[in-house]
């Protein structure tokens, strides 16, 4: 029987995270670049050998949770997001005189 393969979504001088691991840290952290983590979290390691961990899907995902997330846009800047018009002047008149 052939030995198992381990699909790598990262391999570094180090650090190793499976594709499997890799979906359920993008699950968790949506809003992270995660190849960007991978690659500071594999320096770091290199840089702290006295320090090195063993449970890499632990390391990382306590890695990425002091990641902030970012504040949601508003106004003109959701807007461009979702790609809805802005209102005009005109229609920022009307909207001011209604109050909303």
């Amino acid at each position: 029987m052939p030995p198992l393969t381990k699909h790598l979504a990262f391999e570094g001088k180090i650090l190793e995270i499976s594709e499997r691991e890799d979906e359920a840290l993008g699950e968790a952290f949506p809003w992270i670049d995660r190849a960007l983590c991978y690659r500071q979290m594999d320096v770091w390691l290199i840089a702290n050998p006295e320090r090195r961990k063993k449970k890499f899907v632990a390391f990382a995902r306590h890695w990425m949770a002091k990641e902030p997330r970012p504040s949601k846009p508003i106004g003109s800047q959701r807007a461009v997001e979702f790609g809805v018009r802005q209102p005009s002047e005109k229609g920022n008149a009307l909207l001011a005189k209604l109050g909303i």
